[in-house]
Parts: C-alpha cells; sequence; structure tokens
C-alpha cells in the first residue's frame, strides 16, 4: 500500500511536471497588447484587451466562429476543440495625422476566440461592421511580451504577420514611425470641438432664416436689416472655423512643397553638372571626327552613352550613392539579400505567396545586408533601395526571383502601401522571427514532457504559421513531426498487448476522424490509384479540394484530412520514384544526347517538382537529376556559346537557350549562368546593330536622343515614322484607360446631364487618340524653343503670344454658401517667328519632356501601364531632346536644319488642316 501511494505521488508529480514546462496559464498573459496595422493605406494602431477572467464563457456557450463556406455559400462552424475561451476588445485607432482627411473616434470590436496554454497559441476574430470576419492565429514569445499574429482564412497568404507587445505603449522603434498618442488625441478633440461650433452656428442660421422670412413678410425692415447682421457675423466667424481647420492643412502641406523644391533643386543641380559633362564630351566628338579620329570619337561615344544613362536615372530620382554601389547592375548586397530566398529552398518557379517573402524582411536576414534596420533607415536611402529593386535589379536574369517578385519586395521599401508598405514589411519580419523562435522552443518543451497528443495539436494548428516561414524552415519542422510520429508508431507496436489495447484507445481518441468515413475511403481509394506510377492519379490523390464531401468538412476536419494525406505523401512519393528511376548519366554517343534524355525526363515528370518542390523526398530526386546534368552542360557550354556569337537574329538567339536546358537550370547550373550572360551581350549587341539600321543617315547619330524618328523625317522615311507613330498611339490609348475607367466620365456625364452617356464620352475620348503623331508635339515644342536655343533663328519678323491661366479658389459655408473667392493666374509669354504663328496658334503651348518623363514613370511604378507603353512615352521625350540636340548642334541656315524644320511644319500644317 505504501509503495502505491508513492508510486501515485510520483506520477502526479511527473505530470504536473510536464504540463508546466510548456504551458502558459491564462492569467500569466497580460490583459493588454498594442501594435500597428495598415489598412488601406492608412498606419493604425491595434489594441487588444483581454478579460480579466474567462470563467463568463464556458466551452459550451462560447460562439462558435463562423466563415462562408467554399462555393457552396453555407455557413460553416469553426471547430477548435476543447481549449479554454477568451473574449475582450479589439481597438482601431489612427495613428498617424493626415492633414487630407478628418480624424475619426476610435472603432471598438468584440473578440473572441480560444486559447491553448501547452502550445502558447490562441485563435481570435472579431467582426468589422459590413465587412468580412477578421480570423487571426497568435502565439506568445517565450518571454511572455510579445504577441505575433497570422491571418487565417483567404488573408493568410496576402497579408503580413503583425507584432503586439504587452502593455499599452508602442515600443520606440513603433513610436519613430508614427504621430505621438497624445498629439492625435488632441487632433480629435480640436475637430470635435470645431465640429459642434459649427453645428451651433448653422442652427443659428436656420433660426435667423426663419425669423427674417417672418420678419419681411410683415414689412419690419429694421428686424430683416438687423438679422442679415447677425447672420453675416455668423457667417464670418463660419468662414474663420473653416481657416483654422485649413490652416493645418497649409501648413503640412507647405512643409511638403518645401520638401519636394529642395529636391528638386538637388536633381536640377546634378542634371545641369551632367548636362555640362554632355555638351563637352559632344564638342570633343566633333573635334575627333574633323581630325580623322574614329577611334577616339568612338570612345567619346560610349562615354556619351554612360553619361545619357546617368542623365535618365537622375531624372528617375535615383540615390547617387546606390548608383555608385551598382554600377552597372543589381548592388551586390542586393544580390546577396535576393540570395537568402534561394538559400532557404526558396524558388520563384513555384507559386510565392506574399508573406513568405516576406521572411527576407526578419532582422536576422535585413540587417545582414543593410546598414540600418528597415525602420531606421532613412526616407531617401530607404525610397532609393526600392528604387534599385524595382527599375535595376528586376532586369536582370540571373536573380533567384521572377521580375514581379522583385517588385513587390521593393513595394516594401515605400511609405505608400502597395502590395507592401516598409511599416508593414518590417513589423511582418520581426513577427516571423519571433514565430520561429517560438516554433522551436514549443516543439522542444513538447518532445521533453513526450506529449505527443499535443504534438498532434501543434501539426494541425501551427500551419499558417509553418506556411509563413522560410520553406527550409517549414519542410525540417514537418520532416521532425513525421519522426516524432514514427518514433510513437514504433514504441506502440512493440508495448505489451495490455499497454497496446490503452494506448490504442487513447490513439484512436485522439485520432478521431472527424467526418464521414466515406471521405476517408475515397482518399484511400485514390492512393491506392496512385501506386501504379501514374503522375496524374498521385496529384489527385494529394489534393483533397477535390474530394466529393469536402466542401462539407469543417475548418478543423479539413486540417486533420490534410495531415492524414501529408503523413502518406513520403511513401506515395518512394513508390513513383522507385517506378520512374532517372535515365542513366552514362553510355550516350554525345552530350547533347545526353542532355535531350535527361530533358525529356523532366518535361515528364515536371509537375511533380513545381508542386511538391518543398517534399525533401522530391527535392532530392531531383538533385540527383541536376547534378547529372551539369558535367553534360559543362562539355557544351563552349560550343553553345561559340554558336550564339554568330546568330544573327533574336528569334534564333532566343531558341538557343530552350534546345537543351530546362527551366530549373537557372538556380542549379553555374554553367546556365555562364550561357545566359553571353546571350544577353549577344542579345545587347543585335538590339544594337538594329537600332543603328534603324537610325540610318541623317544629322544625329545613333547615340543621340530620338535619333531614329529625326533621322526618318529628315529622309523622309514615312514608314518608321508610321511605324513609331502607331507605338505611340497604343501606348497613349493604355495610358488613358485607367482614368477611362476609375468613374470620373461616370461622375462628369452625371453632372452634364441625361443626354451625355459615359460610353459615348469613352469611346469619343478613344477616337480622339486614333491617328496620333508625335511629329505635332516636337512641332511645337520646336517653334517655341527657338526663343531659347536657337534665337538667331527667329529672324527679324517675330510674334509675341501671351498664354493666361486663371482659376479660382472659393471658401464656402459648411451649407455651400460662398463666402469669397480668390483668382490666381499665371501668365507665360513666347516670341514666336511668324512663319511659325499659325501653328502656334492651333497648338498652343509646347510639349516638355520632363513632363512626358514624370507620366511615364508614374504609371509604369504603378502598374498602369505595360513596360512596352512606358518604353513608347520615353520615346516620345527623347524625340524632344533629339530636336533639341538639332537645334543646338546646326546652324540656322544648315542644309539639317531647314529640312527638319520644312517636314516638321508640312507634317502639322497637314493634320491641322
Amino acid at each position: 500500500m505504501k509503495g502505491l501511494i508513492i508510486a501515485s505521488f510520483y506520477i502526479i508529480g511527473v505530470i504536473l511536471c510536464q504540463f508546466s514546462n510548456a504551458a502558459t496559464v491564462l492569467s500569466e498573459v497580460s490583459k493588454d497588447w498594442t501594435g500597428l496595422i495598415v489598412e488601406q493605406g492608412q498606419v493604425k494602431r491595434i489594441n487588444i484587451r483581454f478579460e480579466a477572467s474567462s470563467s463568463a464563457y464556458s466551452a459550451n456557450t462560447l460562439q462558435s466562429f463562423r466563415r462562408q463556406g467554399e462555393r457552396n455559400g453555407k455557413n460553416q462552424v469553426k471547430q477548435f476543440g476543447q481549449w479554454n475561451p477568451i473574449a475582450g476588445q479589439v481597438i482601431l485607432d489612427v495613428a498617424k495625422i493626415d492633414s487630407f482627411n478628418t480624424i475619426p473616434e476610435p472603432t471598438t470590436y468584440a473578440l473572441t476566440g480560444e486559447f491553448m496554454p501547452k502550445l502558447n497559441l490562441f485563435k481570435i476574430q472579431y467582426q468589422p461592421h459590413r465587412q468580412p470576419a477578421v480570423m487571426l492565429l497568435g502565439v506568445i514569445s517565450e518571454n511572455k511580451d510579445e504577441i505575433y499574429l497570422f491571418f487565417a482564412g483567404p488573408q493568410s497568404s496576402q497579408k503580413a504577420p503583425l507584432l503586439l507587445v504587452a502593455g499599452n505603449t508602442l515600443p520606440k522603434y513603433m513610436q519613430r514611425a508614427v504621430d505621438n498618442g497624445n498629439e492625435v488625441e488632441k487632433a480629435r478633440l480640436r475637430a470635435v470641438e470645431e465640429r459642434n461650433r459649427t453645428d451651433f452656428i448653422n442652427r443659428q442660421l436656420e433660426s435667423l432664416r426663419i425669423q427674417g422670412q417672418q420678419a419681411k413678410a410683415e414689412g419690419n425692415t429694421a428686424l430683416v436689416a438687423e438679422l442679415r447682421k447677425k447672420a453675416y457675423d455668423l457667417v464670418s466667424e463660419s468662414a474663420n472655423i473653416n481657416a483654422e481647420q485649413n490652416q493645418s492643412q497649409k501648413e503640412l502641406m507647405a512643409k511638403h512643397q518645401k520638401g519636394q523644391r529642395e529636391k528638386q533643386q538637388q536633381k536640377q543641380s546634378r542634371l545641369n553638372q551632367i548636362n555640362a559633362k554632355l555638351q563637352k564630351v559632344q564638342s570633343q566628338i566633333a573635334r575627333e571626327k574633323q581630325s580623322g579620329n574614329q577611334e577616339a570619337a568612338n570612345s567619346l561615344i560610349r562615354q556619351i552613352q554612360l553619361l545619357r544613362s546617368q542623365q535618365q536615372d537622375v531624372a528617375m530620382g535615383r540615390h547617387p550613392i546606390l548608383q555608385q554601389k551598382a554600377g552597372s547592375g543589381c548592388i551586390p548586397s542586393l544580390i546577396a539579400w535576393l540570395e537568402e530566398f534561394k538559400n532557404n529552398e526558396g524558388t520563384s518557379k513555384q507559386s510565392v505567396q506574399i508573406v513568405q517573402l516576406i521572411n527576407l524582411f526578419r532582422p536576422s536576414v535585413f540587417n545582414s545586408y543593410f546598414e540600418n534596420s528597415l525602420l531606421d533607415m532613412g526616407d531617401e536611402l530607404r525610397e532609393g533601395y526600392g528604387y534599385e529593386l524595382a527599375r535595376i535589379c528586376s532586369q536582370q536574369n540571373n536573380l533567384p526571383l521572377k521580375k514581379s517578385l522583385i517588385n513587390v519586395l521593393s513595394s516594401g521599401f515605400s511609405e505608400k502601401q502597395r502590395v507592401l508598405d516598409y511599416l508593414s514589411a518590417a513589423i511582418g519580419g520581426m513577427a516571423l522571427d519571433g514565430a520561429a523562435e517560438w516554433q522551436a522552443y514549443t516543439l522542444n518543451e513538447l518532445a521533453k514532457a513526450n506529449d505527443f497528443s499535443s504534438l498532434d495539436e501543434f501539426e494541425v494548428q501551427s500551419v499558417y504559421v509553418r506556411n509563413a516561414l522560410w520553406p527550409k524552415e517549414k519542410a525540417q519542422t514537418e520532416t521532425w513531426l513525421v519522426e516524432q510520429k514514427r518514433e510513437t508508431d514504433n514504441e506502440f507496436k512493440a508495448a505489451k498487448p495490455k499497454e497496446k489495447e490503452q494506448s490504442e484507445t487513447k490513439l484512436v481518441e485522439r485520432k478521431r476522424k472527424p467526418q464521414r468515413e466515406e471521405v476517408y475511403a475515397e482518399i484511400n481509394a485514390r492512393i491506392k490509384h496512385a501506386q501504379n506510377g501514374d503522375l496524374k492519379a498521385l496529384m489527385n490523390a494529394i489534393e483533397p479540394r477535390t474530394l466529393a464531401n469536402w466542401n462539407s468538412l469543417n475548418i478543423r476536419a479539413r486540417d486533420e484530412v490534410r495531415g492524414y494525406i501529408n503523413s502518406k505523401l513520403p511513401s506515395l512519393l518512394k513508390n513513383y520514384f522507385s517506378i520512374h528511376t532517372l535515365p542513366a548519366d552514362i553510355g550516350y554517343a554525345t552530350p547533347e544526347e545526353a542532355l535531350l534524355v535527361s530533358k525529356n525526363w523532366f518535361e515528364q515528370h515536371k509537375d511533380l517538382y513545381i508542386g511538391l518542390r518543398n517534399q525533401p523526398v522530391v527535392s532530392s530526386f531531383f538533385d540527383k537529376l541536376f547534378k547529372v546534368r551539369e558535367p553534360y552542360l559543362k562539355q557544351i557550354s563552349q560550343s553553345v556559346i561559340d554558336k550564339i556569337f554568330k546568330i544573327t537574329s533574336v528569334d534564333e538567339l532566343n531558341k538557343v537557350s530552350k534546345e537543351l536546358f530546362i527551366g530549373p537550370d537557372k538556380q542549379h547550373s553555374s554553367v546556365w549562368k555562364v550561357v545566359n550572360n553571353a546571350k544577353q551581350r549577344r542579345m545587347a549587341e543585335l538590339e544594337q546593330i538594329a537600332h543603328q539600321s534603324r537610325v540610318g543617315y541623317g544629322p544625329l547619330s545613333a547615340e543621340d536622343k530620338g535619333a531614329i524618328y529625326i533621322n526618318a523625317l529628315y529622309r523622309n522615311d514615312m514608314e518608321i515614322i508610321a511605324y513609331e507613330d502607331k507605338k505611340f498611339e497604343r501606348a497613349m490609348v493604355e495610358a488613358t484607360r485607367p482614368l477611362l475607367n476609375s468613374g470620373v466620365v461616370e461622375l462628369t456625364s452625371l453632372f452634364a446631364g441625361s443626354h451625355s452617356d459615359p460610353q459615348t464620352i469613352k469611346q469619343d475620348m478613344l477616337d480622339s487618340l486614333k491617328g496620333i503623331s508625335m511629329s505635332t508635339a516636337m512641332t511645337g515644342f520646336f517653334i517655341a524653343s527657338y526663343e531659347h536655343l536657337a534665337p538667331k533663328c527667329l529672324g527679324s519678323n517675330t510674334v509675341d503670344f501671351e498664354r493666361t491661366k486663371v482659376w479660382e479658389e472659393i471658401t464656402q459655408t459648411v451649407m455651400g454658401e460662398e463666402l469669397y473667392r480668390n483668382t490666381f493666374s499665371k501668365t507665360r509669354y513666347y516670341t514666336i517667328a511668324k512663319r511659325h504663328a499659325d501653328i502656334f496658334t492651333e497648338l498652343g503651348e509646347e510639349t516638355n519632356a520632363g513632363s512626358l518623363d514624370a507620366l511615364g514613370s508614374l504609371y509604369g511604378s504603378f502598374g498602369l501601364i505595360s513596360a512596352d507603353a512606358q518604353k513608347s512615352i520615353f520615346t516620345m521625350s527623347d524625340n524632344l531632346r533629339g530636336v533639341a540636340t538639332v537645334m543646338r548642334r546646326y546652324a540656322c541656315d544648315s542644309e539639317e536644319m531647314r529640312t527638319i524644320e520644312s517636314a516638321l511644319t508640312n507634317m502639322t500644317r497637314a493634320r491641322l488642316k
């Protein structure tokens, strides 16, 4: 009896010890948590408050989480199991004052959810007004001072994780990114006070209006005059309130404009320096050509090309220090940073989720490659890195990420929210670092405690965290979980009969199939069918969404079904590769034959590689294929490179890389990089040859901007002119579509009357672009620029023009009554040669090359137009610069100048008729 009592105390002690290793009691968790979130481009403060006690919420009375079922739209219960129920509030408040919007009151939502102590994990949800419910999975740091929140459901792959800290005070690294909370509250109180004052004035005005009507009806003119004076005083007071409201906006706008002017002045200073160098080098080229020293002239032409490139970079706002670091390509540190994605077994060939890209912003990764953390980086430098990624790095073909994904990463350096923004990227990166630590210590504690039931729960519940971490981390965790299951199964098989019966009972309780048995029967039938080595059958067996009863399963059941399929996947893959062995690595007549055989094998099985390359069995098997190919690729590399430099067409050049290479060679073969570099060099040579051929004979050389169009005008080559104009027309139509689709036309039509059909207006706008010619804008620039670029060419017979733009600023009361208006105007003066006066009268002001560059850059950066359309807009600005070059380079009475002037003016007059 004494031994039994001692044994009982021992067992109770072990159980308590095991529980205390990993579990967090709810009372140990802080009640208040705070952090930042970016919603629809606005930075907000998010506060979560848990109730002090969950006793009021039993597991039976807690409302179940619901979400819309896929496809059939039925409500489905989101079952979380018997966890500790929790409740509380989510409070969202403005964290950064926006001078263009009013400051709303904080929004409070009821929070419900459950907490699992052994995993230090909870699931919560709240319901915004007239929006889908927001579901979040949170994991708690080991020190209980941080929570890392991951969005669940459809948002899980697209939204950055959040980081909340215990208490009500933001950490300093977050405070630096937002306004002081007291300032936000002061602005809110000020807005409330102004709104109350305005409401009071409006009530007074309405009362005076009624009294005035009555006094007027009675013929009491003295009272009417008195009431009018009172109304005028109230209107004046309302105007003062409006002025106070606008003052802070004007101050912020003035500050913003001052910053923009300073940036523009710096940019202009750098452009002036480059322009001075260009003029100097152009003069040197002219002297060298006159002396017959063509070799020296060619060397100077290359300098011109470099200066032109620098000029464009400066005009686009490229950071000068980063430009020096980059040289002629992507900054090496940025390349090394992007390589981290590949090093952690990520690949841009698979479907990459945005949340996975945020791993690159984890401080443990990011801070190794940049001078400062993302939150500590200056605005100009941070935006500069975004430019380098979007404009320079994305153009290289030897990087581990596709252009579209690099553009997504570039948005992580921007203050404005596009796909990402720098605040979401930085906080999301810190949350991922914290979640990785949570995963490591939680698994360690559960393993030490031999708590296999909690390990099963971990596998099901932590899926959103695992999917967000590096693919390498995810694969390692899932492999470890499989090994733990295998050990458990082995122990189970070796157990004594009685113990085995008891364990089997617990196992059934723990792994009870959550829904109808026919679901598992269908899965097992699919798995059996896939044993024959058919790829389509295998891919069908591991895809649960095509199951007949998939839509009837709740979320918990779906998670367990996926877990069941994942447990069967390794043996399925091993069976598949035992049937489809790799081709032999010897016995071929030529290396080309060996490469073709391995390429054909890859093409037959590439769906497996694309969909399951993160599986250790698949990655290991295909790695063997890549290693077999590499020696053969080395043998043929020189012959392929020799063939590349003999090719004379771009189409043939593109075929070379497709003959023997496969997609993964880009990541796995050093030969591919060498061959691709040779291909890019030859591509540039062919493009340069084609460019020189299209430039042809004329006043400008191939190195000059706008040479193709200007020289075509000089030679009267209407075929090239028509081709270039058609490209520009397509670009302008494409650039116009965002406006047409924005709703502005519909709004204009609404106010214009019922006879204005929006579709008709849109079609008229598109029709006006048909047949547009760059020569028209070039003519306007040409005749208006004589005054500045070639004043001697104006002649003595000139005409002065005055162009005035007038606009008004109207101040109104809150009731829409006009108080006063200010009229502003800007006048520009032009001196035009009389022979061009008729054209200038029709065209108006000249087109500016800089404004076209800005248009192309703006539309391109937001993805509103394609790269080809953006290039066409830049071509137009280059043509204007080409006109300026001709005017500077040639004398008024030169044959070149007279021919260009005649070509432009004749074409424009013909178009204006």
